[in-house]
């Protein structure tokens, strides 16, 4: 079921715009306990029962009635992740969609709030968006944000079935895994099948939903570098390489179909082009169209530095360059150079004087 992002995105009332604090609401914590992993179920002849999954049906309605009283970046994510496991690619593109809305409209009042007295200090926010991409595996986190996203099916085949990106991970021996749950698992031989069975434009649709939620992450990203004081941002590059791997993957098979060219193609052509390209199947190339390209790229760059090369100051001068894109003349050289103003309005002549002129 889609999510009526435009209906989430209004004010919950005009004086207060992101409606109550629910860090104490009793629903708020009953919502999370609902996400809490349940105990597993014990060991029945010889196996171990595999812990209960949440009621993401429950979690989804909870959410979207605590977001009718307060817009708070913790149950957004809760939101989301419960689209995700319930609507896979598309779910995880409408949760995304609201997500960035709300921090693009509502980022003065967005719950938790910013903290004055530490110079509107983001940390709580970025720390609750770096639930998509943890730095480490934690196996009580109630989220699992980037192992759930493996695990959602890419394919649609009414005879072989449906297949996720952990699926082919494990046939082709990519990750690790228990003998004993190896057992039964497919075989590349039955993936492929279970594509090529897969209608085309479902599988244009997952490409499309994909390319979407990886551009997405990066506008999240961007609302962070443009608003926050320091331009601090959450790390999401593992969860977008996983969503890159994702759209490599569909796109490999379509390529098959004469759909666009095969994923190494596509790397290769880049090259040539001078293009950057990034693990994980996302690639920068070719010319940059609209500010909102442009802003992707910055971004793309200081991500670049913050994971290779963290001690650079190129990412925190790009960073303001970005919080400028939007500003006026006058806004810039009062960012960047606020002892010029004087000289800038006796040369232009200041808004309050052409006013009296008017007058």
């Amino acid at each position: 079921m889609a999510i009526d992002i435009e209906s989430l995105l209004s004010e919950v009332s005009p004086e207060a715009p992101c409606g109550e604090d629910l860090s104490y609401d009793a629903s708020f914590l009953a919502l999370e306990d609902m996400l809490r992993p349940k105990a597993a179920g014990g060991v029945v002849a010889g196996v171990e029962v595999a812990a209960e999954e949440p009621n993401w049906r429950e979690i989804r309605e909870k959410c979207l009635e605590l977001l009718r009283r307060s817009k708070d970046l913790r149950v957004v994510m809760y939101l989301v992740l419960a689209a995700l496991r319930m609507d896979g690619l598309a779910g995880l593109r409408d949760g995304l969609a609201l997500l960035q809305g709300l921090l693009e409209r509502f980022w003065e009042h967005l719950y938790p709030r910013l903290d004055p007295e530490d110079n509107n200090d983001p940390l709580e926010r970025i720390n609750i968006l770096q639930s998509l991409s943890p730095d480490t595996v934690n196996a009580q986190d109630p989220m699992k944000f980037k192992q759930r996203l493996t695990e959602v099916p890419l394919c649609n085949s009414p005879q072989m079935g449906r297949f996720s990106l952990r699926n082919i991970q494990v046939a082709k021996g990519e990750v690790s895994v228990p003998t004993d749950q190896t057992t039964g698992s497919p075989g590349m031989s039955v993936i492929d099948a279970a594509f090529q069975d897969t209608a085309t434009d479902e599988l244009l649709a997952a490409s499309q939903t994909a390319d979407k939620a990886i551009e997405l992450v990066a506008t999240i990203t961007t609302v962070f570098s443009k608003n926050a004081a320091q331009g601090q941002t959450p790390d999401l590059s593992d969860f977008q390489s996983v969503l890159g791997n994702i759209h490599k993957c569909i796109q490999g098979y379509l390529a098959k179909r004469g759909y666009g060219e095969a994923p190494e193609e596509v790397a290769s052509a880049d090259a040539a082009a001078g293009g950057v390209a990034e693990k994980g199947g996302i690639s920068l190339a070719g010319e940059i169209r609209s500010p909102k390209e442009a802003l992707l790229a910055i971004e793309k760059v200081c991500q670049y530095y913050d994971r290779n090369e963290p001690s650079s100051p190129v990412p925190m001068l790009l960073r303001r360059a970005q919080r400028l894109v939007s500003k006026n003349f006058m806004e810039v050289i009062a960012d960047i150079c606020p002892d010029a103003m004087s000289h800038v309005e006796m040369i232009g002549g200041s808004s309050s004087s052409n006013s009296e002129l008017n007058e």
